[in-house]
């Protein structure tokens, strides 16, 4: 996991104090995602707060990656929803 542009979720900084023990650039990027979308030129992630997360991160959330390739660009784009707290 070196170099490249990370998904930086929930946080980008290692943050651990209280409740919160996260590393350096969060932890979706080292997380199961799953496919629920894929088209010729797009594809459609999705990670949901689990067992795992909710060791590091004490929220529900629903977090959604959309990454499609137009021309001679990649696009992404993020939605996350969240939940309690």
């Amino acid at each position: 996991m070196r170099g490249g542009i990370p998904l930086l979720f929930p946080n980008a900084g290692p943050l651990k104090s209280g409740i919160f023990n996260l590393p350096q650039h969060g932890f979706a990027r080292r997380m199961p995602w799953n496919v629920v979308g894929q088209k010729t030129n797009s594809l459609t992630l999705r990670l949901l707060a689990n067992a795992a997360t909710r060791e590091m991160y004490p929220f529900d959330f629903d977090l959604t990656l959309h990454v499609e390739v137009q021309r001679n660009r990649l696009n992404t784009n993020y939605d996350c929803k969240k939940y309690g707290h």
